[in-house]
């Protein structure tokens, strides 16, 4: 607290056992700082005050490496302290080598300022800003609410409740009820940061659930797109309950109307103003995704895309629908898709395409390219190898003999770079086939889908239709979710695909097997058809 007259005071874990309560021993006073210290921070001999933590001999960090510890703690760090950071506060990371008995050397590339990170996602300036081009990708979800309390003995007390709810091109970027936002970038970090985050005098002290009760309970991953904020001041640590660490509130839970108890204490007062305040909150933020949601599935029952010219949700079969725009398109608007050519409006990949959901040659996720990391980029296609896909394609009704799209579907096949793609195809004159492989060696794998087997009619194109309008359905209290259940299915006819193709037993045995597999497929739909 002044200079030269310095406060010390060490422990040593190692001196207790893990369940021993430690007491501190007293401090000393010391003149001057180590010369250890001075050759970290030459600019501490200029302080008048303040704090050095010393660690040492750390025997249990998850992250040992300066830049990931930097990582990690910036996240944490840039989130507790935002409100200080936002108001011109700096805290700095400063990393250095220190070889053994030489002088410590500065690592100028990890030695920056903490960026602030806004668990709301209404702010700009912070860790998030580079999955979306620096602008907040939350919109405040209602006016702050304010909630007064009077104590017992006359005090005010003032709580700000503050609610964000992520725009809708966040959540859903594909424009589609499925759009897998929460897999992007921007959209792990929502999942990084779910709950309530309760702050006092502008520093977190806890980001939790605070047992506030959840639609298909905390792990559905749409709560992630919601974010509440609870704003108070010291003077109610009481009544709130705030530990001596200021890292919780004890008193700020959720509490029930049967659960509540005498309505005369104040703490038990004050918890019911707030639940009720926030549960209500969360009720009117449950409602508008609810509304959003129900809109997009509107749109994708009507078969309506994003017009590239007005902008508007009016595209439908490659026509605007506004009839002041009216422009018309000739490939694809889907992300992804947008050089493949229609066919009489419709795309083609959307329509007749599934590709594997995860790389089934490494188990690796794709990236939010859509490519597989630990792939190599696959070999464009020989002229010949175009020819011969075209060929077979264009026999299929679904492809209209359209040469030209079916081209422009073929070098997308090349460019999403991976290696199998389900085919939906009708092929009434043999409908005990379920599926069959085409296989075009070193590059990708397509596998041409039966939709005239029963198990086809009766399971799959019914699935892949509630899959693509977002329904989800409630089984016995759990969520059932469509889209899971058709890339379950997909998963499992890619994996017998890479199997059979990887296989050295005889690949004619193995068609042959698969053949069978086929017939005995539809004559059990038979029997369980006549059964039903």
């Amino acid at each position: 607290q002044k200079k030269n007259k310095i406060k010390h005071i060490f422990r040593n874990h190692d001196d207790f056992g893990e369940d021993d309560l430690i007491v501190d021993k007293p401090h000393n006073v010391i003149n001057s700082f180590p010369q250890y210290f001075e050759n970290y921070l030459p600019k501490l001999k200029n302080y008048n005050s303040g704090t050095i933590i010393h660690w040492k001999n750390c025997d249990r960090l998850t992250y040992k490496r300066a830049n990931t510890i930097i990582t990690h703690l910036e996240h944490r760090l840039g989130r507790i302290y935002r409100h200080f950071i936002d108001n011109g506060v700096t805290i700095n990371f400063r990393a250095y080598n220190q070889p053994k008995g030489n002088y410590p050397s500065v690592i100028e590339d990890l030695c920056r300022p903490i960026r602030k990170f806004d668990p709301l996602f209404l702010a700009t300036g912070t860790i998030a800003d580079k999955y979306n081009d620096g602008e907040p990708s939350s919109e405040l979800f209602c006016p702050d609410k304010i909630e007064n309390f009077i104590d017992s003995n006359g005090e005010k007390h003032e709580f700000i409740i503050r609610a964000s709810l992520a725009k809708e091109n966040i959540q859903y970027p594909d424009g589609k009820p499925k759009s897998k936002g929460g897999k992007t970038g921007i959209g792990k970090l929502y999942g990084d940061v779910q709950g309530i985050s309760l702050i006092r005098a502008k520093r977190e002290l806890r980001i939790h659930n605070f047992d506030y009760p959840l639609d298909n309970g905390y792990s559905d991953p749409k709560h992630r797109w919601w974010k509440i904020e609870v704003l108070f001041q010291p003077k109610s640590d009481e009544l709130l309950g705030v530990n001596a660490n200021k890292t919780d509130a004890l008193n700020f839970r959720y509490i029930s109307d049967s659960d509540q108890e005498d309505q005369s204490v104040d703490y038990i007062k004050l918890r019911y103003q707030l639940a009720s305040s926030v549960n209500n909150t969360m009720t009117e933020i449950a409602s508008a995704m609810k509304t959003r949601l129900e809109a997009l599935k509107e749109k994708v029952t009507n078969k309506l895309e994003k017009c590239p010219k007005c902008n508007d949700i009016s595209l439908k079969n490659g026509k605007c629908t506004n009839i002041e725009c009216g422009a018309t398109v000739k490939t694809c608007q889907v992300k992804g898709h947008e050089n493949i050519e229609l066919i009489k409006g419709e795309c083609p990949a959307c329509k007749n395409v599934e590709a594997e959901p995860l790389c089934t040659i490494h188990n690796t996720a794709f990236n939010e390219k859509g490519i597989c990391p630990e792939c190599e980029e696959t070999i464009p296609l020989v002229e010949d190898e175009i020819d011969e896909l075209i060929s077979i394609l264009e026999n299929y009704r679904e492809f209209n003999g359209d040469k030209d799209s079916i081209r422009s579907l073929i070098n997308w096949f090349t460019r999403s770079n991976k290696k199998q793609f389900l085919v939906f195809v009708s092929n009434p004159m043999n409908t005990s086939q379920f599926f069959e492989i085409k296989p075009i060696p070193g590059k990708f794998d397509i596998i041409l889908v039966n939709k005239s087997h029963p198990f086809y009619e009766k399971h799959i194109g019914p699935l892949r239709e509630l899959a693509t309008s977002g329904s989800n359905q409630d089984i016995d209290g759990e969520n059932y979710d469509f889209e899971e259940a058709l890339d379950s299915l997909i998963l499992f006819i890619i994996s017998w695909a890479h199997t059979e193709r990887a296989s050295t037993t005889d690949q004619g045995q193995l068609k042959r097997f698969r053949q069978r597999f086929g017939i005995n497929l539809n004559e059990i739909m038979d029997v369980w058809g006549s059964l039903s």
